[in-house]
């Protein structure tokens, strides 16, 4: 099996104050930053079967947690923050799930937006 269809990873660098650069890479776990401002967290998925709805609504669960993970957080009292973090997270997540190419994996994200 090709391990970038058993796997994504999502880098989110966030530069000055609301200026995003995302890019994509291959159980959720952190990675060292790679550069200042920046996080990396990678999704493994081969033990999902992507015919099945159920297995690709938790890679979807699990993939909006990892793109929370790589934008980082926010203060809740700043909403300029907060509505920069959603943007972040929500470009991350169509990015991640754009590169895993699967149209029904997509069509359900469009669903739950």
């Amino acid at each position: 099996m090709n391990i970038m269809r058993n796997s994504i990873g999502l880098t989110a660098a966030i530069t000055l104050t609301t200026s995003l650069a995302l890019a994509f890479a291959a159980d959720v776990e952190a990675a060292p930053p790679g550069t200042t401002g920046s996080r990396a967290v990678v999704v493994h998925y081969s033990h999902l079967d992507l015919d099945r709805e159920a297995d690709r609504s938790a890679l979807l669960r699990t993939l909006r947690r990892a793109a929370g993970k790589a934008c980082g957080g926010y203060d809740n009292r700043d909403l300029a923050g907060r509505a920069a973090w959603h943007a972040c997270r929500d470009t991350a997540l169509a990015d991640a799930v754009d590169r895993i190419g699967d149209a029904r994996l997509a069509g359900q994200r469009r669903k739950a937006s």
